[in-house]
């Protein structure tokens, strides 16, 4: 949904992130998924508008690379910052060397 990923992006900018957006093989090849996946620190997929095949690869990519991940229940905003939130909370922090 381009528009929300829009805010979302200006939302993590604004939280010092960076979000990486793959729109789950709908325009963007499933094969891309594993690059997506290599570049983040978190995963936060919806389950309203992902494919299953998506779904199944990136929790397969994300269990191989130990990365954390979370499906939320929408891909509204209010579901995206709290899935975040709930996955940062349980998730260790990595270390900032200045």
């Amino acid at each position: 949904r381009p528009k929300t990923a829009i805010r979302l992006r200006s939302l993590v900018e604004s939280w010092n992130g960076a979000l990486v957006k793959h729109d789950g093989g709908l325009e963007r090849s499933i094969s891309e998924l594993a690059r997506a996946v290599a570049t983040t620190y978190i995963v936060i997929f919806p389950a309203d508008c992902i494919s299953h095949d998506a779904v199944s690869t990136v929790k397969r990519l994300c269990r191989q690379s130990t990365k954390p991940y979370k499906p939320i229940r929408s891909s509204g905003i209010a579901s995206f910052v709290s899935g975040l939130k709930e996955t940062l909370d349980r998730t260790p922090q990595p270390m900032v060397v200045e």
